[in-house]
């Protein structure tokens, strides 16, 4: 009985030895396996992010382009109401030109007021 109680703890140690010399190096290759994944999927969502913050910094320039453009029309509508009295033309008050027509313009505006004839040997 004693001769099966040594075999037997001589058998333990071996199989432990063996468990050991295969468990220590698949654990480390799991290990391993398992951090690549978790770098590939971060680098998944890197990709992600950049690619979003991409899209919103286009926005962004977009957007500040309008915001700009939007505020210059403002600011020059208040200017021409409160400087100059200008109002938003009516349809009925807008003229289309078509610039290959054959018809000649006879009579001119001139700016300041002066008279009709707007050439440059006519002014003042």
């Amino acid at each position: 009985m004693k001769e099966w109680m040594t075999d037997l703890l001589s058998n333990t140690v071996i199989v432990a030895k063996v468990l050991i010399v295969v468990a220590i190096p698949t654990a480390l290759l799991l290990f391993h396996v398992w951090n690549q994944y978790r770098i590939t999927e971060a680098g998944y969502r890197i990709a992600e992010v950049t690619t979003e913050h991409r899209a919103l910094l286009e926005e962004n320039k977009k957007l500040t382009v309008e915001a700009r453009v939007q505020g210059r029309s403002d600011r020059v509508s208040k200017l021409a109401r409160k400087q100059f009295g200008l109002q938003e033309a009516h349809p009925d008050q807008i003229i289309t030109v078509d610039p290959e027509g054959d018809q000649k313009v006879e009579e001119h505006a001139r700016l300041d007021g002066l008279g009709e004839s707007s050439h440059p040997s006519d002014l003042p």
